[in-house]
Order: structure tokens, then sequence, then C-alpha cells
């Protein structure tokens, strides 16, 4: 009983240890005649670094697949590659900096008599984690108040003294039309000459 208990308490612990990664697509390449495998799963060990990836067809695991994995961002992009054990496990231990490799993985499966499996991944969900941390989500941005416009600078009309605006009215075609008050100008010339005539009479 106590050997049971020690071997569940084991497993409790590693797998515990695991975390699931997000996979965002995933895809079968091959004829249609062909068997296809399940969806992917893969989990990463964060503090070991260790990825696992589970091939299985049927939910039965598949033995000797061939798996390739790549990580985009690298200039030499392929990481691993070989078979899947009798559990149909790929394991894979990260070189690297883990947290420095936030770009998109990606791994193909392949079998004769299966379609080719793709399916491109990240390792977010382990990067900067560490035992108890949990990731800080920052407040929401406080929306700037709207700045208020100065009002407009007054028009040249508005400008003129009272007295001094000219009365615009509407002649028959609709457009503006001034009206013109009437003044009597006196040429400066005729004020000169009834100044001298005034002189000579005097």
């Amino acid at each position: 009983m106590r050997l049971v208990l020690c071997i569940l308490l084991v497993l409790s612990v590693s797998m515990a240890a695991e975390t699931e990664l997000a996979i965002f697509e995933q895809r079968d390449l091959g004829v249609e005649y062909h068997d296809e495998f399940d969806a992917l799963y893969i989990t990463m060990d964060c503090e070991e670094e260790l990825m696992t990836i589970y091939v299985k067809s049927d939910g039965e695991p598949v033995t000797g697949a061939m798996v390739r994995l790549i990580y985009i961002d690298y200039s030499v992009p392929l990481l691993a590659a070989g078979p899947t054990d009798v559990d149909g496990k790929f394991t894979y231990k990260l070189i690297g900096e883990r947290d420095f490799m936030t770009g998109l993985f990606l791994v193909v499966v392949e079998k004769e008599g299966y379609k080719n499996k793709e399916a491109h991944f990240d390792i977010a969900r382990c990067i900067g984690a560490e035992e108890g941390e949990e990731e800080e989500i920052p407040p929401p941005a406080e929306e700037e108040p709207e700045e208020e416009l100065p009002p407009p600078p007054p028009s040249e009309e508005e400008q003129l003294p009272a007295e001094n605006k000219t009365n615009v009215t509407e002649n028959v075609t609709g457009e503006p039309e001034e009206e013109v008050t009437d003044y009597i100008c006196i040429p400066p010339a005729i004020l000169l000459l009834f100044s001298f005539l005034s002189l000579i009479k005097q």
C-alpha cells in the first residue's frame, strides 16, 4: 500500500511540473487514403526546460514517427529530429536562453502510411515563469482629457465699431449689395478757388 502511495506521489509531482503549450495551428498534409495523426499535444517542464511532443492516432501512441522540431527565428532553424518512443513521445532538452525564445516553433511529424502533421506553437507560458510567480497585468491606461480649443478670432465685421459697419442688403439676383451713404464731396481745388475769391472781394 505504501509503495502505491509513493508511486502516485511521484507521478503527481512529475505531472504538476508539466505545462501545456499553446498550439496556434495544426494541419494535415498528404493523400486522402492515408491515416491521420491525432491533434498533437505538447508540454514543457519549465524548470528543466524539457519539451515533450505526444504523437497518437485514434487515441493510441504511434511508435517510430519521425519528429522534426524547428525554431523559426534561428539562422539554422532545425533544433532536433528523431523518432517517437514506444509511448509515442519525442523529448527535447531546450538549448539556449529560454526567456529569449519568444518566436514560433514548428513541429513536423511523418510516418509511412500517415499524412504529415504540422503544428505551430510557442513557449510563452514558460517564459519568465518561476515557481509561485504570477504574471503581472498592467493597469488600464487612463484616458487623457480632451484639450479645449480656444474660440475662433472675431471676424473683421465684428471688430469694427457699430457706427462704422456697412449695411448689407440683397438685390434682385440674391447677391449681397452694399448700401452706400451719399456724401457731398468738394474737391480741394474748388475750395482753394472759393478762398481766393473771398480774399479778392475783401
